[in-house]
């Protein structure tokens, strides 16, 4: 009597705490905000041609301040993460991120460890690297 009296208690903890597992994980997913590259265009000094995208690149922003940037092609997967800070302005909101290390996938004008966003009143999110030459792209919420 005392042994199935000690299993179902133990069946029932481990249950217990395998549903407060799932709760947080799917709380942490209703934290994050997924963005994923759907328009790109040449720099400015060719044209702004519209290309086709040469690869699969999103961003993913946390409530605690936190992103990770992703780029994928046919051969070659790279990441980058660090931590971001809104700025509301007239044309949207900026997004400053700073990234934790040197990544070759950071995308801005300075050529260090940070990269600028604009979210744009259209819901679109876009980087700042065209206006030194870089490419445009256009990030769509998911």
């Amino acid at each position: 009597m005392k042994f199935s009296l000690i299993l179902f208690l133990n069946i029932f903890l481990l249950v217990s705490n395998c549903q407060g597992d799932l709760k947080t994980t799917n709380s942490d997913l209703e934290k994050t905000e997924k963005w994923e590259l759907t328009l790109m265009k040449s720099g400015s000094r060719t044209g702004n041609e519209e290309q086709s995208l040469p690869y699969k690149e999103s961003y993913t922003f946390k409530t605690d301040s936190t992103f990770t940037k992703s780029r994928q092609d046919l051969t070659e997967y790279a990441e980058g993460w660090g931590t971001y800070k809104k700025n509301k302005t007239t044309e949207g909101i900026y997004y400053n991120l700073i990234y934790n290390h040197t990544a070759n996938i950071t995308g801005g004008c300075t050529g260090d460890t940070s990269e600028d966003l604009l979210l744009r009143e259209d819901g679109k999110l876009q980087n700042t690297w065209m206006m030194c030459d870089g490419p445009f792209k256009e990030y769509s919420k998911k």
